[in-house]
């Protein structure tokens, strides 16, 4: 365990860019988990915490707490509360952050074995990303495609609205959505894009017997037309004519609920 007190040290200062900076985050492979429940999840999920954070107030206040996840960790770093207000995007942080390594992204072949995908395109409100993917992870869609314009799924604020969810989900970013799209359609999945088409069928006439991706777009401007007409299917929900559309990660929800795969969930 290692005391800083300067908020010059070489370490805190890379833990700093670890939180703010995308650049910092894909170099190392790490991500930065924000508060005492999430490090906990994720220690007890089996993830190595390759650096803990705390601050002295921290740890006499989540005692047993961190007390686990020093356990669990490779390096331990006490820290003033000051610093801590610096390494969060949250008002009044809890003083608790750990550095985990990322799961190893996968190829598009290996999002195709998976029964249901979520594509998420150009989403570029990091709360909505984080969203999808606990939703997601909650409804058994376990495979991720996001286009590379989206914001970070591995971002502090993402990872916060997730829940940490993405460390157990096998995610794939692509520089072209629409071709990654064809590709998992090859491989044999039924792909539907969520789109307010004239010709999009409900989403609950959707075959919903094997593989399914799902496509779904930023909220001013929604899905590509390359990448809809690379879909077998263009899917909407069914709502009341007072309503124009829900936002992304309301209208994904709605979408990945009614095509859950038949018995996946408890």
């Amino acid at each position: 365990m290692q005391e800083i007190t300067s908020q010059d040290n070489g370490k805190l200062r890379a833990f700093m860019a670890l939180c703010r900076e995308k650049k910092e985050r894909d170099r190392s492979g790490l991500c930065v988990l924000d508060g005492v429940k999430i490090c906990r999840d994720a220690a007890a999920s089996g993830y190595r915490l390759r650096q803990l954070w705390i601050t002295g107030d921290a740890a006499e206040r989540y005692a047993r707490e961190t007390e686990e996840l020093s356990a669990a960790a490779d390096e331990i770093f006490v820290i003033r509360s000051s610093a801590a207000k610096k390494l969060s995007e949250l008002n009044s942080p809890q003083g608790v952050f750990a550095a985990v390594e990322r799961p190893a992204p996968v190829s598009v072949r290996e999002l195709a074995s998976h029964s249901r995908i979520l594509g998420l395109c150009g989403l570029q409100n990091p709360e909505n990303v984080g969203g999808c993917v606990r939703t997601a992870a909650a409804l058994g869609f376990g495979a991720l495609l996001l286009s590379s314009d989206c914001a970070d799924i591995w971002s502090p604020r993402a990872v916060r609205a997730a829940a940490g969810t993405q460390l157990s989900c096998s995610i794939y970013v692509t520089s072209d959505f629409a071709a990654s799209v064809g590709e998992l359609r090859d491989e044999g999945v039924l792909t539907c894009a969520s789109a307010l088409h004239r010709d999009s069928i409900p989403v609950t006439e959707v075959e919903k017997g094997g593989r399914l991706f799902l496509a779904v777009g930023s909220e001013g401007q929604g899905l590509p037309d390359d990448v809809t007409e690379a879909c077998d299917k263009t899917v909407r929900i069914p709502m009341s004519a007072s309503a124009e559309s829900l936002n992304a990660a309301a209208a994904a929800a709605v979408m990945m609920w009614e095509l859950r795969e038949a018995g996946a969930l408890n």
